[in-house]
């Protein structure tokens, strides 16, 4: 049931649905792929990068593996 275009206060009964509709997608296609391997081919065209620009190494900022595989 279509609806005005006025807002929904989160109070509403009506904002779970709101919601969701923000949530469906439909994908048409997609590829599968290793993130950790990904992000370590991210880390050296970073450090490639750094380098080229003379650097000294890569910014820390970057090395995310290393905050998400410690416990």
């Amino acid at each position: 049931m279509a609806y005005g275009v006025d807002g929904v206060s989160f109070g509403s009964g009506r904002i779970g649905w709101v919601l969701a509709a923000q949530l469906m997608v439909r994908l048409e296609e997609f590829t599968e792929v290793d993130l950790e391997a990904e992000h370590a081919a991210y880390l050296r065209r970073a450090e490639t990068r750094e380098r080229d620009l003379g650097g000294a190494g890569t910014d820390e900022r970057l090395r995310l593996g290393e905050y998400l595989s410690s416990p």
